[in-house]
C-alpha cells in the first residue's frame, strides 16, 4: 500500500505513513473473484395481440324502391286486366253471362298469378312494404276468383255436387 499524501510505501498494519505521518489508506480487503450469479430470467411472455378483425363486406341495403315499382306493376296488372275484360265484353257484344264470367275468369287467372309473383319479389327481394301489401290484396282476389268460379257453377249447373265435376 502507499500514502495518498506523499506516495511512500506503507507496510502492512501500520496506521500512519512512516514518512509523513499521514493515516494509512484503509486497506480493502481484496475480494476473491465470485463467479456473477445471473438472475434466472423467466421467459417473456408477449401479450396476446388480437389480429383487427376485418369487416365483411355490408351488404347493400335492399332497394325499396325498386320493390315498389314492382309492386305498382302488380297493381297495374290487375287494374288493367279488368280494363281489357270490360274492353273484351264490350267490343264483342258478349251478353251471355257464361261468355263474361269465360272472359273474367281466364284473364283474371293469368294476371293474379303474375301479380303475385311480382308483389312476392318485391316483398322478398327488396323488403317493400307495398309487395306485402299487394300479396295480401291478390290473395284476397284469388280467394274471391275461385269463389266466384264455384258460385258460377252452382248457378249454372243448378247442382254443384254432380255437375261441378262433369262442368270442367
Amino acid at each position: 500500500m502507499f500514502c495518498n499524501s506523499c506516495g511512500s510505501e506503507i507496510k502492512e498494519g501500520q496506521v500512519f505513513c512512516s514518512n509523513c505521518g499521514a493515516p494509512a489508506p484503509v486497506s480493502q480487503p481484496v475480494q476473491q473473484a465470485q463467479p456473477a450469479v445471473q438472475p434466472v430470467q423467466q421467459p417473456v411472455q408477449q401479450p396476446v395481440v388480437q389480429q383487427p378483425v376485418q369487416p365483411q363486406p355490408a351488404k347493400p341495403a335492399p332497394n325499396k324502391k325498386k320493390g315498389n315499382v314492382l309492386s305498382f306493376i302488380s297493381l297495374g296488372i290487375l287494374l288493367g286486366t279488368f280494363l281489357i275484360c270490360s274492353v273484351i265484353v264490350a267490343v264483342f257484344g258478349l251478353d251471355d253471362t257464361s261468355e263474361v264470367f269465360a272472359v273474367y275468369a281466364l284473364l283474371l287467372a293469368v294476371a293474379l298469378t303474375a301479380s303475385m309473383v311480382m308483389a312476392i319479389i318485391a316483398k322478398i327481394r327488396y323488403k317493400s312494404t307495398f309487395g306485402l301489401v299487394m300479396i295480401i290484396i291478390s290473395a284476397i282476389l284469388s280467394v274471391c276468383w275461385v269463389l266466384g268460379i264455384i258460385l258460377f257453377m252452382i248457378i249454372e249447373t243448378g247442382n254443384c255436387v254432380t255437375d261441378c265435376v262433369h262442368h270442367f
